[in-house]
This record gives C-alpha cells, structure tokens and sequence, in this order.
C-alpha cells in the first residue's frame, strides 16, 4: 500500500502540525501547582487529548501520518481535516474502538 504521507505535501503536513501544536498549547496544564486538585482535574480531562496529540505529531515525523494503522490504507483527507489526530481510516474505526473496549 502506497504511503498516505506521500499524498500529503509537505505543506499540508506542516499545517497538520501546526493545528496539532497549537491545539496542545491552548490545553496545556496551569502554571501553578499550588492547587492540587485543579492540575488533576486538568489530568482527568486532558491527559488523553494530549496523548493523542503527541501521537499525531509522531507520526508525523515518522511519515506515517494520514495512514491507518489498522489496515494501511489511506485516512480520508476531510476525516483527518476534522479529526486531525485519527490513527484509523472510516472503514476500520468502528473495529478498533471495538477492540479498545472489549
């Protein structure tokens, strides 16, 4: 299966990135710890948003982004357009949410 990163332009990657970084920036943690219990509230609610993120942009520098790990073909450009950190593409999503849960 051709590599979904060669599809994607240099340009249009580095928009990705972008989107996906200042995404992560506007939910980074507070800047004081003073307060315990809201840094875990922040942990609860964004601690995966932010693996997500993290995961994205690795794959974005492996050149493996836009390619669903599940079967290897292309993501859809709008499905990651709207889902910008989506590991899989339409058709395998409901298979891996199945297994992640089972």
């Amino acid at each position: 299966m051709e590599n979904q990163s060669v599809l994607l332009s240099p340009k249009v990657l580095n928009q990705f990135a972008e989107m996906l970084h200042e995404r992560r920036n506007q939910i980074a943690p507070p800047l004081t710890r003073a307060s315990k219990s809201m840094y875990d509230l922040w942990t609860i609610l964004h601690e995966r948003e932010v693996s997500q993120i993290d995961g994205a942009l690795d794959r974005i520098r492996k050149g493996s982004y836009g390619t669903c790990e599940a079967c290897g073909s292309p993501i859809q450009y709008l499905h990651l357009f709207m889902n910008p950190t989506s590991e899989c593409c339409l058709a395998c999503r409901p298979k891996v949410r199945t297994a992640r849960y089972a």
